[in-house]
Order: C-alpha cells, then sequence, then structure tokens
C-alpha cells in the first residue's frame, strides 16, 4: 500500500507556495497578486455572489480586473471595488477561512487586497459587526463607504491610515470608538458621516480630539447626548456640521474662533434641546451659508449683528422660545438670505419692513406662538404682496395684510400710480413699495 497516495500530504499546498516565494519563481508582487483573486473569490461567497443583481464575468472571467465593479491599475492590483445596491448579503467580508488546519494560515478577504484604494459597498443588505483589526493593513485605502447596511456594533472612523472618507451612515452603530491621534488617519481624515443610526456616546466626548483637518462631520439622527465642548480645537478646515435630532442638552457654545471657516451649522431638533441664549459672537462666522438652530428651548432675542453674516443663504431659528421683535437688521442679508424661519416663538412687535427687502426669500414666521396681532401694527405691503419675497406664510392673514390694502395696492399698479401728477398723503408710502 503507497500511504503517499492514499493519503496526500496536506501541507503540499502550502509547500508549494513556499518553494515559489523562496526559489525565485515568484517575487513578493506575484505573492500578493496570487492571492488577489482568492481574495475575491471570498468575497462573492461570503455575500451570496449567485443572488447579486450584477455578476458579470465573476468566478468565469479568468482575468478577475474585467469583473463587474473591479477596477484594477497597470501591475493587476485590485484598486477599487464599487459593488454598490448590488444585493450584497451576508457578513462583512474582511476575512474567510478557507482552510482551518493549524498548519495552513489561508484567510482570504478584502483584508489582503493591499493596493485597494476605494471600497463602496453601500446599499446592500450586510449585517453583523466589522473586524477592523485586519483593514488597518490596508495603507492605500482613502475611500470607505458602507452606508445603506445593516451593520451594528461599534463605529472606528479610523478604519484605515490613510483613510480620507468614511461613509458609516444608515445602518445600525449603536455605540463610536474615540477618535485617537496615535492612528495615522487621525491626520488624514476629511470626511465622515455616521448619521442615521442607534449611536448612544457623550458628545463632548466624541468631539474631544476630533481630527483637526476635518472638513465635513455628519452624525445626525442618532443618541448622542449631554453638552457640546466649549471648543472644537480651532478646526480651520471643517466647512459643515451635522449633528442635528439628537438629544443635546446645554448652551450652545460660542465656538466662532474654533471654526471660523465653516459654512453649514446644524444642530436642530433635539429631543431635551440645547438652552439659554443665541450667543452674540455668533455674527462672526462670517463664511456660515446654513445656520439652523430649530426645534430646541433657545430663550432670549434674536442678536440683532446676525444681520453681519453676509454669506447667509439660510436661517432657521422656528420652534424655540425667542422674545421679543424681530430685528430690522436682518434686512441687510438681501441679496444672500434665501429662506428665513422664525415661527412658533414667542416673538412681539412688528414685522420689520426691511424683512421685505429679501429679494427672492422663503419668509415663514407665523404658528401660534408669534404674537404679531396688533391692529395697529400691519405686516409691510411689500411682503403682502410678494413684491420681493418668493413666499411669505402670512400673506392671508387679513390682519396682518387687510384686504383693503391689499385691492388699493393693486389699484395703484394698474393705473400706473407712479405717474399721478398729484398723489395724496399715505399713497407715498404705496409707491415705495412698487418694484
Amino acid at each position: 500500500m503507497n500511504i503517499s497516495k492514499e493519503f496526500p500530504n496536506p501541507c503540499n499546498r502550502f509547500q508549494e507556495l513556499r518553494n515559489s516565494f523562496f526559489d525565485g519563481v515568484a517575487s513578493e508582487v506575484d505573492m500578493r497578486l496570487l492571492i488577489e483573486r482568492p481574495s475575491l473569490e471570498a468575497i462573492y461567497n461570503e455575500t451570496d455572489g449567485q443572488n447579486w443583481s450584477n455578476k458579470a464575468g465573476w468566478m468565469n472571467e479568468i482575468d478577475h480586473c474585467k469583473w463587474h465593479g473591479i477596477t484594477c491599475d497597470g501591475d493587476g492590483f485590485v484598486m477599487s471595488i464599487d459593488l454598490r445596491d448590488n444585493n450584497l448579503v451576508g457578513q462583512f467580508p474582511v476575512y474567510t477561512d478557507f482552510q482551518k488546519s493549524y498548519w495552513v494560515n489561508t484567510k482570504y478577504g478584502l483584508a489582503n487586497l493591499y493596493n485597494l484604494k476605494t471600497l463602496d459597498l453601500a446599499d446592500n443588505k450586510l449585517a453583523g459587526t466589522i473586524e477592523y483589526a485586519p483593514l488597518y493593513n490596508l495603507y492605500s485605502l482613502t475611500d470607505f463607504d458602507v452606508s445603506g447596511n445593516q451593520l451594528s456594533g461599534e463605529v472606528d472612523a479610523l478604519v484605515t491610515p490613510s483613510l480620507r472618507n468614511v461613509d458609516l451612515s444608515n445602518n445600525r452603530f449603536t455605540s463610536m470608538s474615540r477618535f485617537k491621534k496615535y492612528k495615522q488617519s487621525f491626520r488624514t481624515l476629511r470626511f465622515c458621516d455616521v448619521s442615521n443610526n442607534t449611536i448612544h456616546h457623550d458628545a463632548s466626548d466624541l468631539l474631544e480630539n476630533i481630527p483637526p483637518n476635518i472638513e465635513r462631520f455628519f452624525a445626525s439622527n442618532n443618541q448622542i447626548h449631554g453638552s457640546l465642548p466649549d471648543s472644537l480645537n480651532f478646526l480651520s478646515e471643517l466647512r459643515r456640521f451635522d449633528m442635528s435630532s439628537n438629544a443635546l442638552t446645554g448652551e450652545l457654545p460660542d465656538f466662532a474662533e474654533s471654526i471660523l471657516s465653516l459654512q453649514e451649522l446644524d444642530l436642530s431638533n433635539q429631543t431635551i434641546g440645547l438652552t439659554g441664549p443665541v450667543p452674540e459672537e455668533i455674527w462672526r462666522f462670517q463664511s456660515l451659508k446654513i445656520l439652523n438652530l430649530s426645534g430646541n428651548k433657545l430663550a432670549g432675542t434674536i442678536p440683532p449683528a446676525i444681520g453681519n453674516m453676509a454669506a447667509l443663504e439660510e436661517f432657521d431659528l422656528s420652534n424655540n422660545r425667542l422674545v421679543n421683535a424681530i430685528p430690522s437688521e436682518l434686512g441687510q442679508l438681501a441679496g444672500s438670505l434665501k429662506h428665513l424661519r422664525l415661527s412658533n416663538n414667542m416673538l412681539t412687535g412688528s414685522i420689520p419692513s426691511e424683512i421685505g427687502q429679501l429679494q427672492g426669500a422663503t419668509v415663514l414666521l407665523k404658528l401660534k406662538e408669534n404674537s404679531y396681532y396688533d391692529s395697529s401694527k400691519t405686516a409691510p405691503l411689500v411682503l403682502c404682496k410678494l413684491r420681493n419675497v418668493k413666499e411669505f406664510d402670512l400673506e392671508n392673514d387679513t390682519q396682518l395684510c387687510p384686504v383693503e390694502r391689499n385691492a388699493l395696492s393693486d389699484f395703484y399698479d394698474s393705473t400706473k400710480g407712479a405717474e399721478w401728477t398729484m398723489i395724496l398723503s399715505g399713497w407715498m408710502s404705496m409707491k415705495a413699495t412698487v418694484t
């Protein structure tokens, strides 16, 4: 009986690979190429490839660089995987053991694709947790998108050393690892989206060491709680910051000096609510285009200095507890402001005529809490007749926009009142509203 024929040595495959490596037949580059195809096959098998929406070339085409969603560099290494919305089902395919023998270390999966630069597995049905540690060997990976899956457990936004853009939104993550300064991607990360999960975390702790070169940070629709830090560490590159629809509390920090370059700030719709006044120094955000603080418990008055925010396009303080009059200085934003929302506060007094000069703007001021109903103080005619603004939600309020005055305005316009040879007292104000 020939034992070697009846019972083949299970180490033969390992020995073949070892020999090809050490005897010079295959270089290290060849060895890395050798492992890429089975790594892609492992991804296919682990994510129910037979039922993918598009599996063109997979498991059939000899050259894996021609498989659907795979892009290779000039040397034949996989540099991009784009399997977005392709019905991938199962665990996140970091590693798969093909041969579970202690003398053979054969693991295939994403973590073996060392030249990978971009990974897009968004909008699939991947579930379970992500094993992050092996992915930290992917030194070339800069873009990581697994949004729109069913992934759970902890988020690690610094998943690879050279990461620039990471999208983990619209999953089922429940916690988030703190940003660690010793990781290389702490310096490279530019975009981070963890919105629409169920992340429980203290806001100050989470943001204490936010990466210094971050440009866009989105963490809306989670369960992040507590107060915001007083400073955001002079984030000179931050452009967009969205932590809306969480459970933030405490006063709104005056961190304008930390992030002077900010263009969008959204802290709206907190389940508990930010309190205290709107900081007077908020006008220092001279690059800010969108400011949304609606759905909180902010009190006090609207700072007139907001009228100095020349770049502001959307300004929303609705559903708060603000009092007193609308500052006329907001009219200085004519030409830039397109949406003004101050409804459902406790504002009083007349509506400044300057608000009517907000060319092309949507102006929303009503709901039950705002008290403009002083019969001696009507809204500016230019607002009621939509002469400049695009929309005014009180245009049909007959106390603020009397029907008789509107009719007289129409008569004035139809008869070319501006050319009347004799203008009686009171018509001059009508003339001033004509554009």
